[in-house]
């Protein structure tokens, strides 16, 4: 299965998610999946949260540990990184009301095929 398949297998099993990517960390969207309601400045919303995602990166190095991912509340959206490996991350934007923690639960299950597919 490739990118995406895989982005929007989980991307259609959430009901309220807009949009599932995976983006390095210079910004540069390799996959993208769009749900019918998926904003266009996705994308945009992304590269902002990047120096937060470096930033989180950098924490975890601080302490020893690995930086897996993280959740961002928005007024009109939620988003979900998950960290694959040290260059890319997969992200979910989410409607406001969406379950994402299902979205995150698999995001993390699906996150060693997305790691394997980067290879």
């Amino acid at each position: 299965m490739d990118f995406s398949q895989i982005l929007e297998q989980i991307r259609a099993e959430v009901s309220g998610c807009h949009a599932a990517l995976i983006m390095n960390l210079d910004g540069m969207v390799v996959a993208r999946q769009d749900g019918p309601d998926s904003p266009a400045d996705a994308e945009a919303v992304l590269v902002e949260l990047l120096a937060s995602i470096k930033a989180g990166l950098a924490a975890a190095q601080q302490v020893g540990g690995s930086f897996r991912g993280m959740s961002v509340d928005l007024e009109r959206a939620v988003v979900v990184v998950r960290m694959l490996g040290q260059e890319h991350f997969a992200a979910l934007l989410f409607a406001p009301d969406a379950l994402e923690g299902k979205g995150r639960f698999l995001l993390r299950l699906k996150s060693r095929e997305l790691v394997k597919e980067l290879g």
